[in-house]
């Protein structure tokens, strides 16, 4: 088990924990509208918000330090989990800070704490489930434009539909992707299919999102 990823992964929930209050408070300055509402909807707001910002954070240091190795097969354990502790951090926060997280969301999470888990106990270059869960939270960081909608169509709804647009094109896409590679690679081991059963109940998250986006409000 890599130990430094389990500490990155406390520091960085500490430092997004932290960071909500904060968030919050900046928020407040242009959008006053976010006090007019209740905690869950106000925490709602912020963790989509830093959570945009996290994922814009990941795919440039990925982009720079991880993706590049990849394209030539080398798969850098030691930074993959780093990051996947940090990406991962958001969701536990989440489980925690949020109060009454819709069902899908809450299994969607702790489904993704399971996988950083496993993350932390295996070596990218060997594990096909790994570089699939890779290829998944690389997906995941792309949409980051879509957690922002998600937070910002409630301080913002009028100016917020261009945004849409885009967001529904984009998370389709990227649910393609991920799933295209995930076929293209999938096995009859014993791995590939307990992580299939899990990916299933990320897939159906990811579905009625696709859904709602595509619904004009």
């Amino acid at each position: 088990m890599n130990n430094e990823a389990l500490y990155c992964f406390t520091l960085s929930c500490i430092f997004i924990f932290i960071l909500y209050p904060i968030t919050e408070s900046l928020v407040s300055y242009r959008f006053e509208r976010i006090k007019s509402f209740d905690k869950y909807h106000k925490d709602y707001i912020v963790k989509n918000i830093i959570k945009s910002c996290c994922l814009v954070a990941l795919v440039i240091v990925s982009a720079r330090y991880i993706i590049p190795d990849i394209l030539i097969d080398q798969w850098n354990t030691y930074r993959i989990q780093m990051l996947a502790s940090i990406y991962v951090s958001n969701d536990a926060v989440a489980l925690v800070r949020v109060e009454k997280l819709p069902l899908t969301t809450r299994i969607h999470h702790t489904i993704t704490c399971l996988f950083l888990l496993y993350a932390w106990n295996i070596d990218f270059s060997t594990s096909s489930v790994g570089q699939k869960i890779f290829v998944y939270t690389v997906c995941s960081a792309l949409a980051a434009p879509v957690n922002l909608y998600l937070g910002m169509r409630y301080l913002d709804p009028k100016n917020m539909e261009m945004l849409r647009v885009f967001c529904k094109y984009l998370y389709m896409a990227v649910v393609l992707l991920n799933w295209t590679y995930y076929t293209l690679t999938f096995n009859l081991e014993t791995d590939t299919l307990i992580y299939s059963c899990l990916a299933f109940w990320l897939l159906l998250d990811d579905i009625i999102l696709i859904k709602w986006l595509w619904r004009k409000p």
